[in-house]
Parts: structure tokens; C-alpha cells; sequence
């Protein structure tokens, strides 16, 4: 005699990610643009005197837990973000040199664009020039 077994089934179902739902870098990440007016780093650091704190580089570090740090001079701003579709939300945690929040809009060729920060874009760099301390 034929025996018909039933096995239960359990359906699950998949929703897509909202595309304002927040995600964060899968690895440490470096964006960064020459200081100032300068057209590139070395410039800015041919013309750095000896023993000289200056910064030639701002640079956007954005860490897999949602940590973040800015730094615009000599001061680091440590911060939180969330990363969207075409932009990333970053707010300080703690004073600053820099405004309390940003957004940076992800442009079509991967740099970072904030009007709250200037238009000039900052680039991913890969790898980073110097090691993301942020992140440890």
C-alpha cells in the first residue's frame, strides 16, 4: 500500500534590504584628498618645513562597526556613520574642528562629495598610504 508522507515545510521569505536601510564598509577604508589648495600630496609635502605638523591630507576613515574619523588639520575627530545607497551620514561623537554632522554623497566614480566640507572629492584609497588606527 502506497503511503503518502507529509513533511513540513517552512517557507521563508526574502525581502530585499530598504535602500534606506544603513550598512557599514566590510573592512577598514580610507578616503582622502590633498589639503588645502594643493593638486596632490607630494606638493603639499615638498613645501612642508622639517619637524612640521601640518597635515597634508584630510582624509574620511570609516571602520566595520560604524566607528568613523575625520581629520581636517592636526585634530582627529573621532565619529560615527551609516552608509545608504549614494550617500554616507557622519556625525561626531565628541568636540570637533569640524560640523557635528555631514552627509557625503557617493559620486558614480566611488569619491565622496560633502558640501558641508568643500566640493573638492575625496578618493578611496587603496591600499591606504598609512595604516586606519581608527579601526583597531
Amino acid at each position: 500500500m502506497l503511503r503518502a508522507s507529509f513533511l513540513p515545510i517552512a517557507l521563508v521569505t526574502v525581502l530585499p534590504a530598504c535602500a534606506d536601510e544603513p550598512r557599514y564598509v566590510s573592512q577598514p577604508t580610507r578616503y582622502s584628498r590633498p589639503a588645502g589648495g594643493f593638486p596632490d600630496f607630494e606638493s603639499c609635502e615638498e613645501t612642508r618645513e622639517p619637524g612640521s605638523l601640518f597635515n597634508c591630507a584630510h582624509t574620511v576613515d570609516l571602520c566595520p562597526d560604524g566607528r568613523a574619523q575625520l581629520v581636517f588639520t592636526d585634530i582627529i575627530n573621532p565619529a560615527a556613520y551609516e552608509l545608504f545607497d549614494r550617500r554616507i551620514d557622519v556625525w561626531l561623537v565628541g568636540a570637533g574642528d569640524v560640523p557635528e554632522e555631514m552627509t557625503f554623497a557617493i559620486q558614480a566614480d566611488g569619491s565622496l562629495v560633502s558640501t558641508e566640507v568643500g566640493e573638492r572629492p575625496f578618493t578611496r584609497e587603496s591600499p591606504p598610504r598609512y595604516a586606519i588606527y581608527a579601526c583597531e
